[in-house]
């Protein structure tokens, strides 16, 4: 059995300048995929954090539950129907947005006066 043939220098010469390294390049396809990859990727995680930096509640609605929503059952200790917005509470909120004003009226009112008579002395 002969051993294979060795190239002559010369060979080896023009194989190296026939030689082209593969194309480190991606195609054109596999960067649109990782472009539109990387965009759902983005927006999946960007949902959810703007969603909660709009003003509205992530959880409240003015509409009422749908009838599939609501819950009905011996252990629900409620009704069936949902009770939606409670009508007074803005009534409470204005009436004690109106004590802390008050409040605050009435502290700001008593440190005038304090300052005032050590003025005065």
């Amino acid at each position: 059995m002969s051993s294979p043939r060795r190239p002559t220098p010369e060979e080896l010469k023009r194989m190296a300048e026939s030689y082209k390294p593969a194309s480190s390049s991606r195609s054109l396809g596999s960067i649109l995929m990782m472009v539109g990859l990387v965009g759902v990727c983005v927006a999946s995680f960007a949902a959810p954090v703007l969603k909660t930096m709009e003003s509205t509640s992530f959880f409240s609605s003015d509409r009422p539950l749908p009838a599939h929503a609501k819950m009905k059952g011996a252990f629900m200790n409620s009704t069936n129907q949902d009770l939606g917005r409670d009508p007074e509470y803005q009534k409470l909120l204005d009436k004690k947005s109106q004590k802390e004003y008050e409040r605050a009226v009435k502290i700001a009112n008593e440190r005038a006066e304090k300052l005032a008579a050590e003025v005065k002395s």
